[in-house]
């Protein structure tokens, strides 16, 4: 909530009363760097969680309590929704802050999904990190190389 009222306070020009035209930079970059954040919370979380409860994990299924899938499973229907939350939470109100135009509904989706995204990145890049401190040290690198590469040709059209 806090980093919605945040951002919804640097970006001033993104309000139902302000001119469209001169605000779309300003509404550009409030979807980015909403983007930007949750996608980084979410990976950092993930990130910290899932590669300290390596040694356990790897202890109990020594011991076979479960195997990686069952355990991965349940990390999902445990952390995804109260992920998904917080995405959801930020989007409902950077919307009430803000005259983002669109619809409740797609800027709820969109936030959540990237939400979701990056906690799968998390747990992908934690499965191979043999340290919580690699894991952290891969993380940011790996979702700034996609972040770049994504923007590259935002609108799919083949430039040839």
């Amino acid at each position: 909530v806090l980093q919605a009222k945040l951002f919804a306070s640097i970006f001033k020009s993104v309000r139902h009363d302000k001119s469209l035209t001169k605000s779309i930079a300003d509404r550009v970059a409030l979807l980015t760097y909403g983007c930007i954040n949750l996608s980084i919370m979410a990976l950092m979380k993930t990130l910290d969680l899932f590669a300290k409860e390596r040694g356990v994990v790897l202890r109990e299924q020594m011991r076979s309590s479960y195997s990686s899938l069952e355990y991965l499973l349940a990390k999902v229907f445990a952390e995804m929704p109260l992920d998904a939350s917080f995405a959801l939470i930020f989007a409902s109100v950077l919307k009430k802050l803000t005259g983002l135009r669109s619809s409740m509904g797609t800027l709820m989706k969109t936030y959540c999904l990237m939400t979701i995204s990056s906690v799968s990145l998390g747990f992908a890049i934690g499965s191979i990190a043999s340290t919580a401190e690699t894991a952290m040290a891969l993380g940011v690198p790996v979702l700034v190389i996609l972040m770049v590469v994504g923007v590259i040709n935002p609108s799919g059209v083949n430039t040839d």
